[in-house]
């Protein structure tokens, strides 16, 4: 995921958000620019179970930091996550 850094803080940022799928475990994952602060800039990640058939499961978000969360993205899809079209 490209991070492109913006000089105003309370835009998002081009690239700053996306979605990665893992089939074998049917899960999704969602990041999303949050509101920085004058010294950190952070992402939301929001994480659920996507069984076919039933409805979305209980969705779990967290904030970390903007490049923690790149590092995050980078390893994911190293491990088998894909790029995808929003889940939800």
């Amino acid at each position: 995921m490209v991070i492109h850094r913006s000089e105003s803080k309370d835009k998002r940022p081009p690239g700053s958000d996306g979605w990665l799928f893992n089939s074998e475990q049917e899960m999704a994952v969602s990041f999303t620019a949050a509101p920085s602060t004058d010294q950190d800039e952070w992402s939301y990640l929001e994480s659920a179970a996507l069984i076919p058939g039933r409805p979305v499961g209980r969705r779990h978000k967290r904030r970390m930091l903007r490049h923690n969360a790149e590092d995050a993205w980078k390893l994911m899809q190293q491990r088998g996550w894909e790029q995808c079209t929003p889940k939800w």
